[in-house]
């Protein structure tokens, strides 16, 4: 701690106040802090004790100590270059988003991928090769730079050693979590660094310079390192990603595969064990603690277990869980009638690689009316399975426009239109409403159910007849938003004076948290110009009126000309309330 104490003297921007949060329950810290030394140095220098002694403990008690607005955390057995503290509070200083700067080592290199890593995250996550530098990839694993850029860059988590934050961030974060107080600390700046970036950006300011004297992964022995990095894995996934507990054991297990493979495949080229076999030994005992906690997660397993039993293809269900879980969902496609899907993280992937046929029936509506030469807009378009079939129904010579809102599911429809190689695609990423401007938009995991309203991401919304403006007719118009329908239409009244059919979806579970009703709904389409109707199974149109309304998820069907479909499709017409 002498050589810290010393460096610190020595910044050209001196610290404010420096506490050390002492563990060693011994007289020598307290001794070494109280010479005056650096009193006379300009340093203000304070000790608090902290027992038991724990990292995260001691850090949290420093930081309710301290009174600056700017936190340096550091290790005791770290060295500063002289402009280290100044180049630091230049980078945070500079931009009021930026909520932490990670300075450089000049002892020790940043964390890069084994071969085994780069294997999974070019071949199973799709990554291009140096894409993963500064990022958190996976189940927490964190990679540095290298080369080390010559000018600041984005990073997604923070070391606890060698990081400047500003104090409002880290409050409005929630600090470090609770579970880290626990146990010997692993992965407890990742996990801060991941709850920080919600509230700012974080950079890696390669100007800011300190070496530090002790290997990477601490002071305790390979085996307790090694368990109490994937005990903690677990949750940081659970806790601060809010995974499902069966989720956060599968990339565990994920975790403890290609780690083992990394560690036995190192040893044998190195010739040489470097704790291997410990390494091993105390990841299996992290996976034990896991499987035997109490609480939430057993009874997660246990209605888990309930799902399996009761599912008409268990095996394929669990597998897809697996496959998403690992990333390796990306290597499989699942085809369709015409073409074939990648198999995305994405819900409906999950869906149609458990069961490719289970979509059928709805898809039939699209292949039974669309003809060479259509044009169809696609309004929630999600992965594309509607998409594409329109796009092989309509030929080179019709067109379809697809529009999803979601950056993640646009990029996975982006996807499977290039995996298809069709030509007759366009495809636009916003959301659709009365008016343009921006809204909120949710990101559940189910994503197939992702709405307006409420969510964490920001996403840009156009009217329709923006979007779709040089056509002068429609064959179809499809339209599935989650309960957004009505705005949808308000939005499109050019538009929907060129559509032939619309498909749309309606439940009065939706509607009413968008403040109005299914009537509404059915009412403003009919003003537009149509008849109404609901589609059964026997391929027949019932007639139906505004006052129609359910509960459950159905699609309804909105015509200009009854015989002109009834022409195209073969279909029939039924009698009303059949």
């Amino acid at each position: 701690m002498t050589r810290l104490l010393e460096s610190l003297a020595a910044q050209s921007r001196q610290p404010d106040e420096i506490i050390v949060a002492d563990g060693s329950g011994t007289a020598e810290v307290e001794q070494l802090v109280a010479q005056p030394t650096w009193v006379a140095s300009g340093l203000n220098v304070r000790r608090i004790a902290v027992q038991p002694p724990n990292a995260v403990r001691q850090r949290v008690a420093a930081i309710a100590d301290a009174q600056g607005e700017y936190l340096l955390m550091l290790d005791d057995d770290v060295v500063l270059e002289p402009d280290c503290v100044a180049e630091l509070m230049a980078a945070l200083g500079s931009d009021p988003h930026v909520v932490g700067a990670v300075a450089d080592y000049n002892t020790q290199s940043w964390p890069m991928p084994t071969r085994a890593w780069r294997f999974y995250m070019r071949y199973v996550l799709g990554m291009k090769p140096r894409s993963w530098e500064g990022r958190v990839v996976g189940p927490l694993l964190r990679f540095g730079y290298n080369p080390t850029p010559a000018n600041t860059a984005p990073i997604e988590w923070l070391s606890t050693c060698n990081t400047l934050v500003r104090r409002s961030a880290y409050d409005a974060a929630g600090g470090f979590s609770d579970f880290f107080l626990h146990r010997c600390t692993m992965n407890e700046d990742v996990d801060l660094g991941l709850k920080m970036s919600r509230v700012g950006a974080l950079v890696f300011c390669p100007r800011a310079r300190l070496g530090h004297f002790h290997a990477p992964g601490g002071r305790v022995s390979p085996r307790d390192a090694a368990e109490d990095d994937l005990y903690n894995r677990y949750f940081v996934m659970r806790r601060t990603q809010g995974r499902s507990a069966l989720s956060a054991f599968g990339s565990a297990c994920l975790y403890f595969v290609i780690e083992t493979i990394s560690n036995l495949g190192g040893a044998a080229l190195r010739r040489r064990s470097n704790g291997a076999g410990q390494r091993l030994t105390g990841r299996l005992r992290a996976l034990g603690k896991i499987v035997a906690r109490p609480g939430p997660g057993r009874a997660a397993l246990k209605h888990y277990w309930s799902v399996v039993r009761d599912h008409p293809r268990p095996l394929r269900f669990l597998a897809a869980k697996a496959l998403v879980a690992t990333g390796a969902c990306r290597l499989f496609t699942i085809e369709q009638r015409g073409y074939r899907l990648r198999f995305h993280p994405a819900n409906l992937s999950s869906q149609l690689w458990i069961e490719p046929h289970g979509r059928d029936q709805a898809l039939e509506f699209f292949r039974d009316y669309l003809k060479p030469g259509d044009r169809v807009v696609d309004v929630g378009a999600n992965i594309g399975d509607t998409v594409l079939t329109a796009a092989v129904q309509v030929g080179p010579t019709g067109h379809v426009t697809g529009i999803e809102p979601h950056p993640r599911t646009f990029r996975f429809l982006q996807d499977n239109v290039a995996l298809n190689g069709v030509h007759n695609v366009r495809l636009i990423n916003s959301a659709v409403g009365a008016a343009p401007g921006t809204a909120r938009f949710s990101d559940d995991r189910r994503d197939d159910m992702n709405r307006i309203g409420g969510g964490s991401l920001e996403v840009r919304v156009a009217r329709l007849d923006d979007l779709v403006a040089d056509w002068t007719t429609i064959a179809l118009l499809k339209v599935d938003v989650e309960g957004y329908e009505k705005f949808v239409f308000e939005g499109a009244p050019e538009l929907l004076k060129l559509a032939r059919c619309v498909y749309f979806e309606v439940s009065s579970l939706h509607f009413p948290r968008f403040g109005y009703s299914t009537r509404d709904l059915l009412t403003l389409i009919e003003y537009s110009g149509f008849r109404l109707f609901r589609a059964n199974d026997s391929r027949q149109l019932i007639p139906i009126t505004t006052e129609y309304d359910t509960a459950n998820f159905e699609n309804l069907v909105a015509l200009r000309d009854l015989d002109d479909f009834l022409r195209r499709t073969g279909w029939s017409l039924g009698a009303s309330g059949s």
